[in-house]
């Protein structure tokens, strides 16, 4: 569908442009064609240059090639150790999100997905030749990533993340053998030795906003000899963004990264952890328990947006495992000593002690920390004593970096990271610069947070917050990102004219720092440039046989009225309203937000008080939907057919 599309729009602007040739001006410049095929980053232009955003790194079995997962370049590039040049990259059809190698290093599984073109893929790349030798798509959910081989290389297990749910992959017949829904939004996986369980992370709360007793992301210990759920444990109250998994050498211990959002206080300070603790999660497999949340940050610096997690284990003495993690906000990696760690986290728990917000037990006998010049790490690969990192922003300096693993805190003792060069720098155009101020905690006071904490990938965090306005502070709810940029004013009540003024307002009341243009113009940029992702309730990428009917209601407005407020090409309206969200801390009107991408922002209203679109619809004061299903106007199948619609947007 994506490569018919491409020709079409090829096809046409030939078309146009020759009919161009009889007419005294052009329709369209010669530059479309290439303009349509830089829009999902298939060639570079000026205007889109086409950068390389490394997402994993996967060692050979020999330690002596890694391949590069470089995601929005839809390549995997084969770096060779020893000659320390790139042999060669492999093509694919879409942005590699994962990638898996199997035991004996000849077939890499690769996933494959976009924000642009997010239907679901995984390739199966022959070593050798470089060559996809199948594409398996049927029964892969939305935007699939995390990989994850059982070690007999049976099985291949892949996460679908805005699909909710698992594909489960025969590597013999390379087919989708079974689909397993989860929490919400699966975003990384890790399988223990034995090939027993798989340890999933759901990335995002499933929970109304206002259950602030409940609200947090939840831990996914799946059974692979049953291919079932075993059981969902929640992490600490307000956790979310988990971005990295892992399991202990032994298989007794897994491990989630994510943040905590201390979104009950009002948002007065950053330092102390007071706004966000980036933590790392410790649970007990074979109890399948919760243990503890262990703080990774400093008392007066934070280590902003843990992501990916490794271990490492050989050319160690026995009692020397190393638990690792790249912390993409700060550009910095932690070296963990494992068995100072869990004996701690052991001991802790038995005393009932939270770490969520300790900082003293990770001090530099347990823990060092490595600055990183690569920007935005989330991927880490270790090969003996040696750790590899590559940032997603890593555009101008095009390189992976090597350090030496060591807990020595004496910097005269820590050798320079062997520099690997794997390919041409690329200058970072306005857009993409924004981008990588988004996810910089560099922007925030002692480096807690960074814009993406609270606005994860540029969506909500499924949270209320209380921002730092004064006294007369309301809990809201996290808002998207999306369209700002194009749905002036901002905020829930309208309260800043654009979206440079939110921009300008976040660096200084949430990060803590003086805003400056050299940073809010890039990221106002970032934010014009924003796209939709198409939704999952499409089917082929047009709107099912029940959105049609419910797109017919929609626009009826002798039906519904939801025309009325929610409408034009981005479904708003820039006035402010009273829709019955009953709100006990603030009687503000609300500004009409956006439907689009609806189907990814529950929970719903200002204050997320419903986590189903058909429940917000119901509020009387908010639509005539229920009104008329009791008057008899509606039935219920209308009442599925619009829901259908608006979440297919």
């Amino acid at each position: 569908m994506k490569n018919l599309t491409k020709i079409a729009l090829l096809v046409l602007a030939v078309w146009v442009m020759g009919m161009a040739q009889d007419v005294a001006q052009a329709v369209a410049p010669p530059s479309v064609v290439f303009e349509a095929l830089a829009l999902d980053h298939d060639i570079g232009t000026k205007k889109k240059p086409k950068y390389r955003s490394p997402t994993a790194l996967v060692p050979s079995p020999d330690g002596k090639i890694m391949y590069i997962a470089e995601q929005t370049a839809k390549k995997i590039a084969v770096y060779n150790l020893e000659t320390k040049l790139v042999d060669r990259r492999i093509n694919l059809p879409n942005e590699v999100t994962g990638i898996a190698l199997t035991a004996d290093g000849g077939t890499i599984y690769a996933t494959c997905g976009s924000e642009i073109w997010p239907a679901g893929m995984v390739c199966v790349v022959n070593v050798a030749t470089g060559r996809v030798t199948k594409v398996i798509s049927d029964k892969i959910g939305h935007y699939p990533r995390a990989p994850v081989l059982t070690p007999d290389g049976a099985k291949l297990y892949v996460c679908n993340m805005f699909s909710n749910n698992l594909s489960v992959i025969s590597t013999a017949t390379q087919e989708v053998i079974k689909v397993v829904e989860l929490i919400r939004e699966p975003y990384a996986a890790a399988i223990t030795a034995d090939g027993k369980r798989l340890i999933i992370g759901n990335s995002l709360p499933n929970d109304r906003s206002t259950d602030s007793e409940w609200v947090s992301c939840q831990v996914t210990i799946y059974n692979t000899e049953t291919d079932d759920t075993l059981k969902n444990l929640r992490l600490t109250r307000g956790s979310h963004s988990v971005f990295g998994v892992a399991v202990s050498p032994d298989g007794k211990y897994a491990f989630a990264t994510h943040l905590i959002g201390k979104f009950n206080l009002l948002g007065s300070t950053v330092t102390g952890g007071w706004l966000h603790t980036n933590n790392v999660a410790v649970i007990d497999i074979d109890k399948m328990k919760f243990l503890n949340d262990v703080s990774l940050d400093y008392a007066n610096q934070g280590m902003a947006n843990p992501w990916d997690i490794k271990f490492a284990t050989d050319s160690f003495p026995a009692d020397s495992t190393y638990m690792i993690i790249a912390h993409a906000g700060g550009n910095r990696v932690s070296i963990i000593h494992y068995q100072a760690f869990i004996k701690t986290v052991l001991e802790a728990t038995a005393q009932g002690v939270d770490m969520q917000q300790k900082f003293t037990y990770l001090l530099d006998d347990v823990r060092k920390t490595v600055d990183i010049d690569s920007k935005g790490t989330r991927a880490l690969a270790v090969i003996g004593r040696s750790l590899f990192t590559a940032g997603y922003f890593d555009d101008e300096n095009a390189h992976m970096e090597e350090h030496r693993i060591t807990l020595s805190t004496k910097r005269t003792e820590v050798p320079a990271p062997v520099i690997h060069t794997i390919g041409v720098p690329v200058p970072k155009n306005g857009e993409r610069q924004g981008e990588q101020n988004y996810y910089d905690a560099d922007l925030c006071m002692q480096e807690w947070q960074s814009c993406h904490s609270c606005h994860p990938l540029s969506r909500p965090d499924a949270l209320n917050w209380i921002l730092n306005s004064g006294v007369a502070g309301t809990p809201k709810n996290a808002k998207s990102m999306l369209y700002a940029w194009w749905t002036p004013p901002t905020t829930w009540t309208g309260r800043r004219e654009h979206a440079q003024n939110s921009i300008i307002a976040g660096i200084e009341l949430e990060l803590f720092q003086q805003s400056r243009t050299e940073l809010t113009v890039p990221m106002d940029t970032f934010f014009m440039y924003m796209k939709p992702m198409p939704s999952p309730f499409l089917v082929k990428g047009r709107l099912s046989e029940s959105a049609q009917r419910g797109k017919k209601l929609y626009y009826d407005k002798d039906k519904v009225d939801c025309i009325v407020c929610h409408k034009g090409p981005l479904f708003y309206d820039d006035k402010v309203y009273n829709v019955g969200v009953e709100d006990v801390f603030d009687q503000s009107l609300i500004n009409t937000p956006s439907l689009n991408e609806s189907w990814r922002t529950a929970p719903y209203g200002h204050l997320g008080s419903y986590t189903g679109m058909r429940e917000i619809l119901e509020i009387d004061a908010h639509s005539n939907m229920r009104k008329n299903v009791v008057a008899g106007v509606l039935t219920l199948q209308d009442v599925n057919d619009l829901v259908e619609y608006v979440l297919s947007l």
